[in-house]
């Protein structure tokens, strides 16, 4: 699908949501949806927002279709595959995004992706990335080298985080020799003025952190090579495996909201496992790369690299807002679509 920006400005943009509602896993469509709104674009929905003009999804006519799928369902790509428009895509950011599947034409702007593992269709890499609300909180959290010497470990315990786990045996307890490690949980709720309340709770931590434990992710590998999984290779026909196990499920909003506030931000060593983004942080540079091979030698080198602390946490900070700001992701949609210079830049 190649389209121009006259023709996304003539007719405009339609983001479906599934749900007929904004969920959990609709951030980075509202994230680009905010970056478009800025330049000007019309952009429609079939949920009521300020952000959007509320339209049928069958009223709209030559509008790019934004399919923002939260959970992954052969049902759910059948539909959008049967629309009956050319310039349709899929916006996908579910934990299960590795068992979409839709036809080969259709544009799917995904999350998760990793470049050890090899998936059928039509896939780009489109991380978390920052929303609006996270930019708006984070910009003006002062960057001073005043901090307490703490890392926050806030993970809620959560099925398929097996990543986690492992660094709270290797890792956790090295740096608990050197750091305090705050693992206290905020509550959470479904009231929306108690959830803002949490929000800046969360993002006040993060400002009076020195860093931020911001990994996730679990571990994938060819089950079909046991006898007991053989129901499951009509699926893994669409895996081409160059590397097990592979790590899976490894974005997160705490590893942008981190690099947005200033903190270290902790992810393990982003090119030597194989996660795939537009454009890649540098470790030791931008955030501070784990070695599951060597958690002793990232250790020793984090408290080497103390000089260079406030370097790393603004470079992240800069980074992040540049790269994955509501502006710099809607630049990288228009790109990607136009198929001009910028959109195909991919690690």
């Amino acid at each position: 699908m190649k389209v121009g920006i006259e023709h996304l400005r003539r007719h405009g943009v339609y983001f479906y949501f599934h749900e007929g509602k904004t969920t959990f896993f609709s951030h980075a469509a509202l994230a680009l949806a905010a970056g478009l709104a800025r330049r000007g674009f019309p952009l429609y929905s079939n949920i009521l927002s300020p952000t959007f003009t509320n339209r049928s999804i069958h009223a709209v006519g030559e509008c790019v279709y934004i399919f923002a799928i939260s959970v992954v369902s052969p049902e759910l790509v059948k539909i959008v595959e049967a629309y009956p428009t050319p310039h349709k895509l899929i916006l996908c950011m579910a934990d299960n995004v590795n068992d979409l599947f839709p036809e080969s034409d259709i544009l799917c702007l995904v999350s998760h992706e990793n470049r050890f593992l090899k998936i059928t269709g039509n896939r780009y890499p489109w991380p978390f990335g920052l929303s609006a609300e996270t930019e708006r909180r984070t910009r003006a959290i002062p960057q001073g080298p005043a901090r307490r010497p703490v890392l926050l470990r806030n993970f809620r315990p959560s099925l398929s985080q097996g990543l986690r786990h492992a660094l709270d045996l290797s890792f956790v307890p090295l740096l608990e020799r050197h750091f305090t490690v705050d693992r206290n949980l905020s509550p959470s709720t479904g009231n929306l003025q108690e959830s803002d309340h949490f929000q800046e709770e969360h993002f006040a931590r993060l400002e009076s952190s020195l860093g931020c434990l911001a990994y996730g992710g679990d571990f994938f590998v060819d089950y079909t090579k046991s006898p007991y999984f053989r129901n499951m290779r009509a699926k893994f026909a669409n895996f081409r495996f160059e590397k097990e196990p592979v790590v899976l499920r490894w974005d997160s909003f705490r590893f942008w909201e981190s690099l947005a506030a200033g903190c270290l931000t902790f992810h393990l060593d982003m090119e030597k496992y194989g996660f795939h983004l537009p454009d890649r942080p540098e470790g030791w540079r931008h955030y501070i790369p784990i070695d599951l091979e060597d958690p002793v030698g990232c250790l020793n080198r984090l408290l080497e690299e103390k000089p260079r602390w406030a370097e790393i946490r603004e470079n992240g900070r800069e980074w992040a807002l540049a790269r994955y700001g509501v502006d710099g992701v809607a630049e990288r949609f228009l790109h990607l679509l136009s198929g001009e210079k910028g959109g195909n830049r991919c690690d």
